[in-house]
């Protein structure tokens, strides 16, 4: 039977990371690019934008059960980012699409 190396594994989450980071322009905010769009684009984007920033938190909800299980501390990168980037909107908000760029209350 073949043995998981666990360090091979920590990998996965700062790939994950540097994708929404690098890729998505996960760290960015929306205000300049989401006033330069009309009104269907700007539901797109903001829908967009959206699905990435609820991908960000789920990495971080795995890492964060990761870490209790293997005593990792946090990335530091991951602990900026959380800085920067906003919690998901209620899910209401986002299956009617709407354009808010107030953060959810709730996580």
């Amino acid at each position: 039977m073949a043995t998981i190396d666990s360090n091979h594994l920590s990998a996965f989450p700062d790939l994950a990371l540097q994708l929404l980071e690098e890729s998505l322009e996960l760290n960015k905010p929306d205000d300049p690019i989401l006033s330069s769009l009309s009104s269907p684009e700007a539901r797109q984007f903001t829908t967009d934008r959206e699905c990435t920033r609820r991908c960000f938190w789920l990495i971080q909800c795995m890492g964060w059960i990761n870490g209790i299980y293997t005593y990792r501390p946090m990335r530091p990168r991951s602990v900026e980012l959380m800085r920067q980037v906003r919690l998901p909107v209620d899910e209401t908000s986002f299956e009617l699409a709407k354009i808010t760029q107030e953060p959810g209350k709730y996580f």
